[in-house]
């Protein structure tokens, strides 16, 4: 029926006739187009934001305790404030050490917090907010 291959032990079919199950399968499943987008992962998203934030302090410290480290991060946009950027913004401004950063999310009309809050949410795809206007700033 299938001749067993002298490397190994698997069987394998000849080349000359693809067995059916393959064409149909390739046929069927629209093998040789794009796969779909998957969808936005808000996890990755939040992870994203946070790193970003991180960045975003870390760019804008006029001294080492306006470099927000990772830990005091995370406690403040999702133990603290809860994913609620408004909130957070009102922290920030609070503190003479970050006005450097708010400041920078505050250019275009709140541009940044804006980003921010919608990769906190996780529901666009990176193309779309490739096209966001904090971008384009």
């Amino acid at each position: 029926m299938y001749p067993i291959s002298p490397c190994c032990r698997h069987t394998h079919q000849s080349f000359t006739t693809p067995p059916p199950q393959l064409f149909s399968t390739i046929y069927f499943s629209n093998f040789f187009s794009p796969p779909p987008n998957p969808p936005p992962s808000p996890h990755l998203a939040q992870a994203v934001a946070l790193v970003l934030m991180e960045v975003f302090a870390a760019g804008t410290a006029t001294s080492p305790a306006g470099a927000l480290p990772r830990a005091t991060l995370t406690r403040l946009m999702f133990d603290i404030y809860d994913n609620d950027v408004d909130a957070l913004r009102s922290y920030c401004t609070t503190d003479p050490e970050l006005e450097g950063l708010v400041g920078f999310l505050d250019q275009g009309d709140g541009a940044g917090w804006d980003f921010v809050e919608q990769l906190l949410r996780g529901k666009k795809t990176s193309g779309e907010m490739r096209l966001h206007r904090f971008v384009a700033l």
